[in-house]
């Protein structure tokens, strides 16, 4: 899974509170709400956080207006913590990760405290660095169909696979000869959430013969149960607003979206990354 699509997913939930979930919460009482989103990984150069006042799905998202900048975060195991401070560029919190060592099957806690005295606080586990992926694939005209098969570690047996390519071709566009970059197309969708201990997963790479110096990129995340069921319920509710292509109201049953963090809502959870790279040839 791309960078890009992680921080499009961070900011649609950091945004966004889907009211049904639980039914006694007055809407005016959620809207009160203040969402934190936190994914950490050794593999982080900088460690970050997005504290941002709820708005109802539908609504169009305003981070600039709804951002909590005047709060106090911290991170800490059970040996030290440290703050992250405030990036008005990036709108987040941030820490440079070399003053704060993640290492794997190490508990976290993350901790923000509101000028008004209000508490949010979770915690999560670094699971352990992903088994070797067994990747293989064979050409099929000018494209290059492969598979991907990989194992969980028991008993945190969660995981997000996703691909991306390196390598373009030259084709016809209306606009003339362009370059276009090679972009694998996985069987399941953009990315296969596993809770499984053996896995399979198959895929594509169109005009993959056409390139030069091609190559199948594979990203494996181990991930703790906090991350594993953000995505599973973050999936589940774009099913849910694709039902009627985002209009509001949904007259279906909306789905709430995970949350572990206490005094307020979002997710604090945990991944361990792994990438391989796989010649096309």
């Amino acid at each position: 899974m791309s960078e890009t699509r992680i921080s499009t997913l961070i900011l649609s939930f950091a945004l966004s509170f889907v009211f049904a979930c639980d039914p006694g919460v007055r809407e005016e009482s959620a809207l009160d709400q203040v969402s934190v989103v936190c994914f950490i990984s050794p593999q982080d150069s900088v460690l970050s956080a997005h504290v941002f006042r709820v708005q109802k799905i539908g609504e169009e998202l305003a981070p600039e207006r709804s951002v909590v900048a005047d709060a106090e975060v911290t991170i800490s195991n059970s040996f030290s913590s440290r703050g992250l401070v405030f990036n008005e560029e990036n709108l987040r919190y941030e820490l440079d990760a070399t003053k704060f060592a993640i290492a794997p099957s190490v508990t976290y806690s993350l901790r923000v405290v509101l000028v008004d005295g209000r508490l949010l606080n979770a915690n999560c586990r670094i699971p352990e660095k992903p088994k070797p992926i067994e990747i293989s694939g064979e050409r099929d005209n000018d494209d290059f169909k492969f598979s991907c098969r990989w194992s969980n570690t028991s008993p945190n047996p969660y995981s997000i696979l996703s691909t991306t390519a390196r390598g373009s071709y030259l084709a016809e566009t209306p606009f003339g000869l362009m370059m276009n970059p090679l972009r694998p197309l996985l069987d399941n969708g953009t990315f296969v959430l596993s809770a499984q201990l053996n896995n399979n997963e198959s895929g594509i790479v169109r005009r993959a013969f056409l390139a030069t110096s091609p190559e199948l990129v594979v990203h494996l995340r181990s991930v703790d149960l906090n991350m594993f069921r953000y995505y599973e319920s973050y999936r589940l509710l774009e099913t849910w607003l694709s039902n009627t292509n985002n209009l509001i109201p949904n007259f279906s049953s909306p789905v709430p979206v995970y949350s572990n963090v206490t005094g307020g809502i979002g997710v604090f959870g945990a991944s361990y990354l792994s990438t391989q790279s796989f010649e096309i040839k």
